[in-house]
């Protein structure tokens, strides 16, 4: 189980469309019952971001996701590196 700072990652295992077990990951933030999920996601992948120096292998290590799912979150939340 992986834990990021000021939350707590609620593990769970689910079958993905070929039937292969996958877990998931819930991360839940204390405070966040008004914020919505995405923004709350935005947050944990910056923070990651930050934290490896924008390396995206390391960051999806920490979600357990695959590099190509972290690129489309990037892109999907419009974020960019500053130097």
């Amino acid at each position: 189980m992986t834990y990021l700072s000021g939350c707590a990652a609620i593990c769970s295992w689910t079958r993905t469309p070929d039937h292969s077990p996958r877990r998931r990951i819930a991360v839940r933030t204390p405070g966040a019952a008004d914020q919505s999920p995405d923004s709350i996601e935005k947050a944990h992948l910056c923070d990651a971001l930050r934290r490896t120096a924008w390396n995206i292998t390391q960051a999806a290590r920490i979600f357990e996701i695959d590099r190509v799912t972290v690129y489309n979150k990037i892109r999907k939340y419009g974020l960019r590196q500053e130097w």
